[in-house]
């Protein structure tokens, strides 16, 4: 079996910190993912890992001659945007992954209805006993959310790069039998949709299927309705769509 430990994380609009609440659940048992990669023991300057479900595309933008284009470039977190957007982390988890190939790997774990990808950060080896989940970025208001796990997510590979300590014991030893699964924009439709309005989303299809929701709320797409929006781009609240006996309360 493998232990999990969920870490949620909670905003409310416009960025205004709430919460962080940590759920422990030491007996849950998951399934080890099918074909786990091996980590390299150092990076040759030849390619980046991002495991299966990730494009081409998403590998190839930060490749020049078949080297990572990393000089001059700066991760986008670190400056703390008031809008952090999905290109902004996109782009972050391509320099990411071109930074620290030791430790680091990623899993395109899911398509959006609007043809965004749901990116999983894997610090660690995937076959540890233990796992830690991270996600942000549930309600698309709560876009401060992803930012958060990012900025946890480059805080613990930037320890490990500089052999640090919690407690007396290595980042490293830490991750001997752990690995940290890292989500954080579970909603980047949401996310766009609340940042953006109707400019943050890509399809036609999607546009008309918002401005139907809006119809049967008596609302007009835009504006402080959009601004406010929580569910994703089909109109579903993740944060209310789990199989975790919600009938209980």
């Amino acid at each position: 079996g493998v232990t999990v430990t969920a870490v949620l994380c909670g905003c409310i609009i416009r960025n205004e910190w709430k919460e962080v609440q940590m759920l422990k659940k030491p007996e849950t048992t998951v399934s080890q993912p099918k074909t786990p990669q091996p980590l390299p023991e150092e990076y040759e300057g030849e390619k980046i890992i991002v495991n299966s479900g990730s494009s081409e595309t998403f590998a190839d933008s930060i490749l020049e001659d078949g080297k990572v284009k990393k000089e001059g470039q700066k991760l986008i977190i670190d400056d703390n945007p008031v809008m952090y957007t999905y290109d902004n982390m996109e782009a972050d988890i391509q320099m990411l992954l071109a930074g620290y190939p030791r430790w680091l790997t990623c899993e395109e774990i899911a398509k959006t209805v609007d043809r965004r990808s749901v990116y999983c950060l894997i610090i660690g080896n995937p076959q540890a006993g233990q796992s830690i989940l991270m996600g942000g970025g549930i309600h698309g208001r709560e876009y401060m959310t992803s930012q958060l796990v990012m900025k946890q997510t480059v805080a613990f590979l930037r320890h490990l790069e500089a052999g640090d300590s919690y407690h007396n014991v290595s980042y490293e030893k830490l991750l001997e039998n752990t690995a940290i699964y890292s989500i954080p924009m579970i909603n980047p439709d949401g996310v766009s949709i609340s940042q953006k309005g109707m400019d943050g989303i890509l399809t036609e299809s999607v546009k008309e299927q918002i401005r139907n929701i809006a119809q049967l709320d008596g609302q007009q797409p835009e504006g402080s309705y959009l601004e406010r929006w929580k569910a994703n781009a089909a109109g579903v609240d993740l944060n209310r769509n789990f199989d975790a006996q919600w009938q209980e309360y």
